[in-house]
Formats: structure tokens, sequence, C-alpha cells
């Protein structure tokens, strides 16, 4: 019988190993010097397009001005596109330029391949014991209740540059 101490060890002896290896199978594909931090960037505003550079910043973990150069890096780059937003005019909306798209596209799919050539090698019903694994993993750590909880956040973020906007347009007007 297992213990939770035991399954604890297995997590923390083996998902960073697997998290080497996927580093290792993304490096391999790099077009151009592309980072992982560059590559999480990439994929958090192709999932976010117009998201802030604070928002940006917050889920990569970087601070302000690190977040800044990084952008900044990747804009000279051609990866990614800095628009100030329609409505707040201090705030700067990030988008994905089509070169980031295919370069982002292209890392993905690399990785992906050799993922699908090693899972290949299980039988179907190994398969299904690793996503129901990975499913009971986001169950315990609740990943799904904290990526609702990080776009809620965002959401209200949106909503309340839009509400201040309007409330100063009030002031002056009113």
């Amino acid at each position: 019988m297992t213990s939770p101490r035991q399954t604890a060890a297995m997590v923390i002896d083996n998902i960073p190993l697997l998290m080497r290896l996927l580093r290792t199978k993304f490096h391999e594909k790099r077009t151009g010097d592309l980072s992982i931090v560059q590559f999480r960037a990439l994929v958090f505003v192709d999932a976010n397009q117009g998201a802030s550079l604070s928002e940006a910043a917050a889920h990569i973990g970087l601070g302000l001005p690190s977040m800044s150069k990084l952008v900044e890096s990747m804009v000279t780059r051609e990866l990614l596109r800095r628009d100030l937003h329609g409505v707040d005019r201090r705030r700067i909306c990030l988008s994905l330029t089509d070169k980031g798209k295919n370069e982002l596209d292209e890392t993905y799919r690399h990785t992906q391949a050799y993922f699908t050539e090693k899972l290949a090698e299980l039988t179907e019903d190994e398969q299904m014991q690793i996503i129901d694994t990975l499913n009971l993993m986001k169950k315990v750590f609740k990943l799904d209740q904290k990526k609702k909880e990080f776009l809620n956040r965002l959401k209200k973020s949106r909503s309340r540059h839009k509400s201040l906007h309007y409330q100063r347009i009030r002031t002056k007007n009113g």
C-alpha cells in the first residue's frame, strides 16, 4: 500500500525531471534565441490578447522593470506588439505578431511531437492512467480553480481600469 508521503516523494522526484526534459526538447527547436521566459510570455499573450504589462508580469513572475525589458526585446524582435489601450492611455496592451505566433506554434509543435512519440510507446490503458493522474493532480492542487481565480482577477483589473476612466470623464464633465 502506498502512503501520501511516498506519493509526495514520487511527485517531488519526478516532476522536476519531466520539466527538465520539457525544457531540453524546447531548447532543441528554438528558432532564434527564444528563452523559456519569452516562450511563457508568448503563451500568456496568445491566450490573453490585449493583456497589460502588469498582468503579464504577474503571470510570468517577474517585476515590472524586468517584464518591461523582456517585452521591449520581444517587440524589437517583432514577436510582440505593444499598443496603447483604447480607453486608458497609460495602459499598454500586448498582442502577438504573426512572427510571434509562428514561433510559438513551431516550438510547441516540436515539443509536442517528442512527447507524442514517447507516449505512443504506451498502451491506451497506460496513456489513460497518465491522463487520469494529471487530472487528479489538477484536482488536488486546484489548478483549474487557480486558473479561474487568475482570469477573474484579470477581468476585474480590466473593468477597474475602465471604471476609473469613466469616473474621471464624469468628474471633468460633471
